[in-house]
């Protein structure tokens, strides 16, 4: 296994853990304030968790969609702000999800290669789309 792939991967495993833990804690907070009749004082504590667990969880997914394209192109940190990471990771499904129905199929077809993940060859955003 290459050593910047099980980079990549060990990154996206991290990050999509902290979205699943911030998810919860952005539901559970908004469950617990609807559902429960507790003092004002602890609403507004419940209520402020909620509102950063979700921004945060909202921030995770946009990171989750450059790992994912960062762990497809398997290359060294500058991979992440490439833009061919990126145009490769909106052709993912959760790239397309971000991009909604109507753009979800927008600059992924043929005619839409991101480069290659090494020098020398490797998956193409066209190989990539044509997998999905």
């Amino acid at each position: 296994m290459d050593s910047d792939l099980s980079y990549w991967t060990v990154l996206a495993a991290a990050n999509r853990w902290a979205l699943y833990t911030l998810m919860l804690i952005g539901s559970g907070s908004a469950l617990f304030v609807l559902l429960t009749p507790v003092p004002q004082r602890l609403r507004d504590a419940a209520s402020t968790v909620g509102r950063h667990a979700s921004l945060g969880a909202a921030f995770t997914y946009l990171a989750s969609v450059g790992l994912g394209g960062a762990e497809i192109m398997a290359g060294g940190p500058e991979t992440l702000w490439s833009a061919d990471t990126w145009t490769l990771a909106a052709c993912t499904s959760l790239g397309r999800l971000l991009r909604g129905r109507r753009n979800a199929a927008a600059g992924c077809g043929a005619h839409s290669e991101a480069g290659t993940a090494k020098e020398g060859g490797g998956l193409t955003a066209q190989s990539i789309t044509a997998l999905i």
